[in-house]
């Protein structure tokens, strides 16, 4: 039997499973949802028909992550995660055989879903900044003809963000469609979801994964005007969030002042990572370079990444090994500290053996 080449040839997203006493590789939020959301949640389940199917269109979970995020629940979608979003737009709203822009150095199931379904994936490089070039994107554009652009701002694993005037020339310039995945936008503060009801062409990607701390629920929004929603649900699955997720999430989004109390303890610990990591760059300028980031997690280019990485899993610390980067999520303060810790002493080691 032959199967297909796409399937053959791709190289699988493989997520960390191994258990470790500080887990710093997901971009999790450090903080879980308080317990009288769960106690609510646990009710609804409690008084639910299991036995019947889920509200397929998730009317109740729209319209309140609608309220949450300021825009008309007609404008959102619901999918399992961003990964199952991404899925259904690359394998739907590209024809057959057709071009998706993606730039290096971002979420790396952005070329993977393009190339599975067929596509070819052009990939944008990025400036020695590790930033999206607007003009070379735009230039880019124009010349390969893609039927999609699709890049994370802020940007995932690069931490770089592009401000919403250039995000919003990128769509106004690019006669295709954009899709923007903002699932680290409640760390930036330079979103475009106001704007979907604006552009034919622009799609915002929102999640629960990260500043809200839902990443084992798996529920992530598109958001676009009500022409590209209703294609979206004309393919999707007609059930594809079960009824535990929908119930979940909307108890969670009844709590609005809870989830931005979250958001904010979260950006509150990265800023505190952020100046960690900049004054270890600051100690040992000779063996790490500090990168700014915008996001939930700090990058740095330490003197050998992979040997960084390796002393850190034998002290039971996971962190995010990228080629010649590490990237570190931001945890709670002791964990925070206690990596930081970690790499300085692994500094201080190196400059006592040279």
């Amino acid at each position: 039997m032959k199967l297909p080449e796409k399937l053959t040839n791709l190289t699988p997203y493989i997520p960390s499973e191994n258990k470790y006493r500080i887990k710093l590789d997901a971009n999790e939020n450090a903080e879980t949802i308080p317990e009288r959301i769960r106690l609510r949640a646990a009710q609804m389940i409690a008084s639910a028909d299991l036995n019947r199917y889920p509200d397929a269109a998730c009317d109740a979970l729209r319209r309140k992550a609608g309220a949450y995020f300021g825009i008309p629940a007609e404008n959102l979608g619901v999918g399992c995660g961003s990964d199952e979003l991404l899925s259904v737009l690359v394998n739907n709203f590209v024809e057959k055989g057709g071009k998706v822009l993606v730039t290096e150095f971002d979420f790396s199931m952005y070329k993977f879903y393009a190339e599975v379904s067929g596509c070819e994936a052009i990939v944008l490089p990025r400036n020695d900044k590790l930033g999206i070039d607007a003009d070379l994107l735009i230039e880019t554009a124009r010349r390969e003809q893609p039927g999609m652009i699709l890049f994370s701002n802020p940007g995932n694993p690069n931490g770089q963000g592009l401000k919403a005037d250039v995000v919003r020339r990128i769509v106004t310039e690019c006669d295709c469609l954009v899709v923007v995945d903002e699932a680290y936008m409640d760390f930036w503060r330079e979103s475009v979801l106001a704007d979907v009801g604006k552009y034919e062409n622009l799609i915002v990607l929102r999640t629960c994964s990260k500043a809200l701390g839902l990443a084992g629920v798996r529920c992530g929004f598109i958001a676009a005007t009500e022409t590209i929603i209703g294609y979206f649900n004309a393919v999707r699955s007609p059930y594809n969030m079960n009824m535990l997720t929908q119930m979940l999430a909307a108890a969670a989004f009844d709590e609005p002042d809870e989830l931005r109390r979250m958001t904010e303890l979260c950006v509150a610990r990265a800023d505190s990572l952020r100046l960690m990591a900049r004054g270890l760059a600051a100690a040992h300028p000779n063996l790490v370079e500090y990168i700014h980031t915008v996001t939930n997690f700090v990058l740095i280019r330490p003197f050998d990444a992979e040997y960084c990485y390796k002393k850190l899993l034998e002290r039971g610390i996971c962190v995010r090994h990228l080629g010649k980067f590490l990237r570190i999520s931001a945890g709670t303060d002791a964990e925070n500290s206690e990596v930081i810790r970690a790499l300085d002493e692994l500094m201080t080691q190196r400059e006592d053996e040279q």
